[in-house]
Protein backbone atom coordinates (compact mmCIF):
# COMPACT_ATOMS: atom_id res chain seq x y z
CA UNK A 1 0.00 0.00 0.00
CA UNK A 2 1.69 3.49 -1.03
CA UNK A 3 -1.16 5.52 0.39
CA UNK A 4 -3.64 5.15 3.70
CA UNK A 5 -5.36 7.32 5.93
CA UNK A 6 -6.88 5.56 9.25
CA UNK A 7 -9.47 7.72 11.09
CA UNK A 8 -9.39 6.13 14.69
CA UNK A 9 -11.73 6.51 17.90
CA UNK A 10 -10.20 5.81 21.06
CA UNK A 11 -6.58 4.95 20.62
CA UNK A 12 -3.87 3.16 22.53
CA UNK A 13 -2.11 5.67 23.44
CA UNK A 14 1.12 6.04 26.06
CA UNK A 15 2.73 8.96 26.60
CA UNK A 16 3.18 10.70 23.18
CA UNK A 17 3.09 7.36 21.00
CA UNK A 18 -0.26 5.77 19.46
CA UNK A 19 0.49 2.50 20.13
CA UNK A 20 -0.98 -0.78 18.32
CA UNK A 21 0.20 -0.12 14.48
CA UNK A 22 3.29 -1.02 13.99
CA UNK A 23 6.16 0.62 11.72
CA UNK A 24 4.36 2.10 8.54
CA UNK A 25 6.66 4.87 8.43
CA UNK A 26 3.29 6.99 9.31
CA UNK A 27 1.93 10.65 10.18
CA UNK A 28 -0.09 10.81 13.63
CA UNK A 29 -2.36 13.60 14.05
CA UNK A 30 -4.14 14.24 17.70
CA UNK A 31 -4.99 17.06 19.87
CA UNK A 32 -1.91 17.74 21.66
CA UNK A 33 -3.35 19.14 24.82
CA UNK A 34 -2.18 15.91 27.11
CA UNK A 35 -2.45 12.32 26.71
CA UNK A 36 -6.37 11.69 27.38
CA UNK A 37 -6.63 11.61 23.22
CA UNK A 38 -9.67 9.86 21.88
CA UNK A 39 -9.38 10.67 18.37
CA UNK A 40 -6.28 10.46 15.90
CA UNK A 41 -5.58 10.08 12.41
CA UNK A 42 -2.86 8.39 11.17
CA UNK A 43 -1.64 8.96 7.62
CA UNK A 44 1.02 7.36 5.15
CA UNK A 45 2.08 8.37 1.25
CA UNK A 46 -0.29 11.37 1.60
CA UNK A 47 0.33 15.48 1.86
CA UNK A 48 -1.73 15.74 5.18
CA UNK A 49 -1.97 18.78 6.74
CA UNK A 50 -3.07 18.96 10.67
CA UNK A 51 -5.84 21.40 11.44
CA UNK A 52 -5.33 22.34 14.83
CA UNK A 53 -7.55 25.14 15.62
CA UNK A 54 -10.48 22.24 15.30
CA UNK A 55 -8.74 20.55 17.49
CA UNK A 56 -9.83 18.66 20.99
CA UNK A 57 -9.58 15.75 22.76
CA UNK A 58 -12.22 14.18 20.78
CA UNK A 59 -12.26 15.61 17.69
CA UNK A 60 -9.01 15.63 15.36
CA UNK A 61 -9.07 17.28 11.83
CA UNK A 62 -6.47 17.32 8.92
CA UNK A 63 -6.50 18.72 5.49
CA UNK A 64 -5.35 16.37 2.54
CA UNK A 65 -4.39 17.42 -0.22
CA UNK A 66 -4.43 15.20 -3.68
CA UNK A 67 -4.34 14.96 -7.66
CA UNK A 68 -7.95 14.01 -9.39
CA UNK A 69 -8.42 14.23 -12.78
CA UNK A 70 -5.27 16.44 -13.42
CA UNK A 71 -6.04 18.50 -10.69
CA UNK A 72 -5.08 19.36 -7.95
CA UNK A 73 -7.33 19.55 -5.08
CA UNK A 74 -8.15 18.74 -1.31
CA UNK A 75 -10.34 17.66 1.05
CA UNK A 76 -10.88 17.73 5.01
CA UNK A 77 -11.13 14.80 7.33
CA UNK A 78 -12.05 14.11 10.84
CA UNK A 79 -12.15 11.68 13.53
CA UNK A 80 -14.53 12.38 16.13
CA UNK A 81 -15.65 10.13 19.35
CA UNK A 82 -18.63 11.63 20.92
CA UNK A 83 -18.70 10.77 24.80
CA UNK A 84 -22.15 9.62 25.94
CA UNK A 85 -22.94 12.39 28.12
CA UNK A 86 -21.54 15.20 25.65
CA UNK A 87 -23.40 17.18 23.62
CA UNK A 88 -24.23 16.97 19.71
CA UNK A 89 -22.36 18.76 17.16
CA UNK A 90 -19.93 20.12 19.86
CA UNK A 91 -18.40 23.89 18.83
CA UNK A 92 -15.76 22.79 17.25
CA UNK A 93 -17.67 20.25 14.94
CA UNK A 94 -19.75 23.25 13.92
CA UNK A 95 -16.73 25.67 13.52
CA UNK A 96 -15.24 22.79 11.01
CA UNK A 97 -18.46 22.49 9.27
CA UNK A 98 -18.66 25.82 8.37
CA UNK A 99 -15.06 26.52 7.60
CA UNK A 100 -15.74 23.71 4.49
CA UNK A 101 -18.85 25.43 3.56
CA UNK A 102 -17.12 28.60 3.52
CA UNK A 103 -14.15 26.94 1.74
CA UNK A 104 -16.45 24.65 -0.91
CA UNK A 105 -14.44 21.67 0.61
CA UNK A 106 -15.35 18.14 0.65
CA UNK A 107 -15.58 17.30 4.58
CA UNK A 108 -15.50 13.67 5.51
CA UNK A 109 -15.89 12.60 9.35
CA UNK A 110 -15.46 9.04 10.93
CA UNK A 111 -17.14 8.67 14.06
CA UNK A 112 -17.87 6.62 17.11
CA UNK A 113 -21.03 8.10 18.20
CA UNK A 114 -22.17 5.69 21.09
CA UNK A 115 -25.39 4.91 19.33
CA UNK A 116 -27.15 2.24 20.85
CA UNK A 117 -30.00 0.32 19.17
CA UNK A 118 -30.86 -3.19 19.46
CA UNK A 119 -31.30 -3.23 15.50
CA UNK A 120 -27.38 -2.99 15.69
CA UNK A 121 -27.08 -6.05 18.24
CA UNK A 122 -27.28 -3.84 21.44
CA UNK A 123 -29.62 -4.71 24.33
CA UNK A 124 -31.06 -2.13 24.76
CA UNK A 125 -31.52 1.84 23.07
CA UNK A 126 -29.95 4.84 23.88
CA UNK A 127 -31.53 8.25 22.64
CA UNK A 128 -28.89 8.40 19.72
CA UNK A 129 -29.52 5.46 18.52
CA UNK A 130 -33.18 6.14 18.73
CA UNK A 131 -32.07 9.28 16.25
CA UNK A 132 -30.17 7.36 13.75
Amino acid sequence: MDSVIVLIQEPWINGSKILGLGTLGRSAYRDSSGDGARSCIVAKGLNVYNLPQFGTRDLTAVRVEYHQNDVNTCAILASMYMPIDADIPTCKVEQLITYCKQNNLPLIIGCDTNSHHIAWGNTCNNSRGRLG
